[in-house]
């Protein structure tokens, strides 16, 4: 299997970059089918959240290019097997995140793996490597204090609101995926705010709010028929430009947090009116952060070089059954072949002896490669308790 990494960073490209990369779920297939196309690929593994766009892809044959040409945009290109296997295991583990200690990034990939299974996109190949990735990332957390943190962009947006919020403030969420699920959550806990969300579904919010959250159907907002408050968190998906100056001057907002990619207002706009906050400065915020967390991170660090020797020869597992598989087959042919290139030998014997003749000479051939197989094997298993 050969693998192909491009990977697209908010600290790289910006807000704007993850713009253009991000696929509306109905271009999804579409666009991934292309590139598979395009790049000769059998399997391609997508991921696009508020921080990053990652492309993976695997082929039997070998990439003639490792660099895209559907933008650009100048991503961090990745070929080697244990380099990527490695990458995945940071982002998984959010050594690579935004905000280090955050849960959400395994369960968005585990989400974009189901999705992408679903649609037929992802194969044998790339199923394997993802499953070892999710597994070797447990095990990480299981055997860390990573699971304790409870951290993230919602949670890094949240404490900012209530650093500056005073008490009884009102507050309004704009979209209620996974992002401001967990945005309400923590502010639900202070119990001193006045909250309130529109969706473009409703029944999420219905089972997901408790009685004393006001729920704004999406028309009334899109309508503009609002209430004013003092902060407004934005968090949707596909949506651009969504808080225009209408908008704006109804609510009248002292602070805006837009958590969203692409992004769902206009900076330049809302400083005009309020303070704008976006990922750029969630980012700026989580940095300070990681500082305190130097020790956590190494011991991480030294988890993910254990885990990616167990998946290395997993895989060094897999590709020797393989070529065990393979000369068994190619044993077998050559056996067949054999007794019909030397009929004029066996001329004069009855089927019984022919008969006889190929059961002998199958049992000595296994014999022969039980001998030599049990030689590799034990090589092999040598080499893998010694790290070689």
């Amino acid at each position: 299997m050969n693998l192909l990494q491009w990977s697209f960073h908010i600290r790289d490209i910006g807000v704007e970059g993850l713009e253009t990369l991000t696929f509306s779920e109905a271009q999804l297939k579409d666009q991934l089918l292309s590139l598979k196309q395009r790049y000769q690929c059998d399997e391609i593994f997508y991921l696009a959240t508020c921080n990053r766009v990652e492309f993976l892809l695997a082929s039997d044959t070998e990439f003639k290019t490792t660099t895209p040409d559907f933008t650009q945009l100048q991503p961090e290109v990745r070929n080697q097997t244990q380099d990527i296997t490695q990458y995945w295991l940071k982002v998984c583990c959010s050594l690579d995140s935004i905000v280090f200690g955050e849960n959400q990034i395994l369960g968005q990939v585990k989400k974009a793996f189901s999705e992408l299974q679903n649609q037929n996109l992802l194969g044998a190949q790339l199923s394997k490597f993802m499953n070892l990735i999710f597994r070797e990332s447990k095990w990480i957390r299981s055997h860390s204090n990573l699971s304790r943190i409870q951290t993230s962009v919602s949670s890094v947006a949240a404490k900012k609101v209530t650093s500056e919020l005073k008490k009884n403030g009102k507050i309004l969420l704009v979209g209620f995926g996974e992002t401001n699920q967990l945005v309400y959550k923590y502010l639900r806990k202070k119990q001193k705010y006045s909250i309130s969300v529109t969706n473009r579904t409703l029944s999420k919010v219905e089972s997901g709010v408790d009685s004393t959250t006001q729920i704004l159907p999406w028309d009334q907002f899109a309508k503009n028929n609002l209430d004013q408050v003092d902060v407004v968190i934005l968090a949707l998906t596909g949506q651009k430009n969504i808080l225009d100056s209408n908008k704006l001057k109804v609510l009248k907002p002292k602070m805006v947090l837009d958590l969203s990619v692409p992004a769902n207002a206009d900076e330049k706009l809302v400083e005009k009116t309020c303070q704008y906050i976006g990922l750029n400065e969630i980012k700026t915020i989580a940095e300070q952060n990681k500082e305190s967390s130097k020790g956590l991170i190494k011991e991480i660090e030294q988890l993910v070089q254990i885990s990616l020797k167990k998946i290395l020869i997993d895989f060094s597992r897999k590709s020797l059954d393989q070529i065990i598989t393979t000369n068994l087959e190619k044993t077998k042919e050559i056996h067949t072949n054999t007794f019909e290139e030397n009929k004029d030998l066996l001329k004069g014997l009855s089927n019984e002896q022919l008969e006889a003749i190929k059961i002998l000479s199958e049992r000595l051939i296994k014999k022969i490669n039980h001998i030599h197989l049990k030689s590799i094997k034990q090589v092999y298993s040598d080499l893998t308790d010694t790290g070689a």
